[in-house]
């Protein structure tokens, strides 16, 4: 009885969580991403920094949002697949009820001059929260030069719009399998921790990565 218990206030408290989640998810998974980290990481410590940058990945390599993916995964890692229930039905519920108020009375505010203001108002400081997360997840990253090499040119294949995000998505995952593979089979490791280098800083840029 007390483990069932203790179950039910797990599922409530993931709900809860990504209850106050949901609403400011405005933009996208990415632009809700600090917030995410301060409640997930840093508050409740149900996840590490590498674990949520690990899901994040993951999440954009399925079909979904990638706030609801996040957030089913987060939750199966606490509790199984009703943790990942919990957890997805509190990420959705709120932009679902807000989206449903807006689509009713959108169509009377959309020409206010008011509501075209704050509209322009929110798309830098989403720009700004995008960039701020892509700060926060480099510092969990282990990054060599095989991973930086990807990088630019992953960044440049979809800024040139040569390819398809999806396209990308696939080759980056094959490319990384690729070199992941011929590093065990050179005896390296796969996912190094920071280490000290010969000047007593961070040397991770130079480890081993992927």
């Amino acid at each position: 009885m007390y483990g069932l218990r203790l179950q039910w206030r797990e599922l409530v408290s993931l709900f809860w969580a990504f209850l106050r989640i949901g609403p400011l998810s405005f933009g996208g998974g990415f632009a809700m991403l600090p917030v995410m980290e301060r409640e997930i990481v840093q508050k409740r410590s149900w996840i590490s920094q590498e674990e949520l940058g690990d899901i994040m990945a993951a999440s954009q390599t399925i079909p979904g949002a990638i706030a609801v993916n996040a957030s089913a995964m987060i939750g199966y890692r606490r509790q199984g697949t009703a943790g990942a229930i919990a957890a997805a039905a509190g990420m959705m519920l709120p932009p679902f009820l807000l989206v449903l108020g807006i689509g009713v009375g959108f169509a009377a505010i959309r020409s206010d001059a008011k509501i075209q203001a704050a509209l322009e108002g929110i798309r830098p400081a989403v720009v700004a929260l995008i960039a701020y997360a892509g700060y926060r997840m480099r510092k969990a990253a282990r990054l060599d030069w095989a991973s930086f090499f990807l990088m630019l040119a992953t960044g440049v294949v979809l800024l040139m719009q040569w390819l398809s995000p999806a396209l990308v998505i696939l080759l980056g995952a094959a490319v990384g399998t690729g070199v992941v593979a011929v590093r065990m089979k050179l005896g390296y490791t796969t996912m190094p921790l920071p280490s000290t280098g010969r000047n007593g800083q961070d040397d991770t840029f130079f480890g081993d990565g992927i």
